[in-house]
């Protein structure tokens, strides 16, 4: 059980009641090793809060994924967010809210830059490296989601830094919550303003680069 016996109804109440049904697409190469395992164990659980709405897969990787990979799936396709390694901790709450933002219709209103990220034109990536004890995290990543959802140019990335120590030198992350925009590509740390991030994301979108 990942979730105390209130948050477990709580959670499971605002998950049935999901406009759209969702699938999560779990992508490995290696199901026997022990991070696919676990990445498996917690979809099952979050599945199992709201059979009617969710369901899972596994499938093979993609050709640019880091194993494992979990997508998020609608009737509509796959949305541009990657959860890359396992989202326990606290970055379950992240995952949970992930499933709420896309399985629900967009709210009439949104904030200020909402509308400044409809200037992005060109493909974008933001790679955000968290980890599962980070009480910051969770926020820049929510951040990263509602850009997603709201501007299909951006993708997301949400990278465990510690499952995936290479990774996380070969960006030079120093410390957790860390962004990467592509291309560009811009780093920034801690927690910018939604307005700062957003910025970034349109100047990287101006730059020169391979499609993410």
């Amino acid at each position: 059980m990942i979730l105390n016996d209130a948050d477990e109804r709580r959670i499971g109440q605002a998950l049935q009641g999901l406009t759209d049904a969702l699938t999560l697409r779990v992508h490995s190469n290696q199901p026997d090793s022990t991070l696919t395992k676990a990445t498996l164990d917690l979809v099952d659980y979050t599945v199992s809060l709201a059979p009617q709405k969710l369901n899972r897969e596994a499938v093979p990787l993609g050709a640019d994924m880091l194993d494992p990979t979990t997508l998020i799936v609608s009737s509509h396709g796959a949305f541009g967010v990657r959860f890359i390694g396992t989202p326990s901790g606290t970055e379950y709450t992240t995952f949970i809210q992930a499933l709420m933002t896309y399985g629900n219709p967009l709210p009439h209103q949104q904030p200020p830059w909402a509308e400044w990220l409809q200037q992005i034109a060109n493909p974008v990536t933001a790679d955000i490296f968290v980890s599962t004890t980070c009480t910051r995290c969770p926020q820049v990543v929510d951040q990263g989601i509602h850009f997603a959802r709201i501007q299909p140019m951006i993708a997301v990335n949400i990278i465990q830094a510690e499952q995936f120590p290479d990774i996380s030198q070969t960006h030079q992350v120093m410390g957790v919550p860390t962004i990467w925009c592509r291309p560009g590509p811009y780093k920034l740390t801690g927690m910018p303003a939604p307005e700062y991030f957003a910025a970034y994301l349109i100047q990287a979108s101006t730059q020169p680069g391979p499609d993410h």
